[in-house]
């Protein structure tokens, strides 16, 4: 979105790793120091017993634990 609409955005440095060969993209250190954050899923309690929505659940995990090494 940003990149068709001139904005700025910060997002995680993995993501921006992914994007920086654009060239309608500038990737850039921002000014200040920003304070890592941890990342939680959250789900309705409705669905913590449902076999779809737990195979779901445990891709995420498997696909954010391969990016992050």
């Amino acid at each position: 979105m940003a990149e068709h609409n001139d904005l700025v955005v910060t997002i995680p440095t993995l993501a921006a790793n992914s994007i920086q060969k654009n060239p309608q993209v500038a990737v850039l250190q921002p000014p200040f120091e920003i304070p890592r954050m941890r990342l939680k899923m959250v789900w309705s309690p409705l669905l913590q017993h449902d076999p779809g929505h737990g195979w779901m659940r445990k891709l995420i995990k498997s696909v954010s634990e391969e990016i992050a090494g």
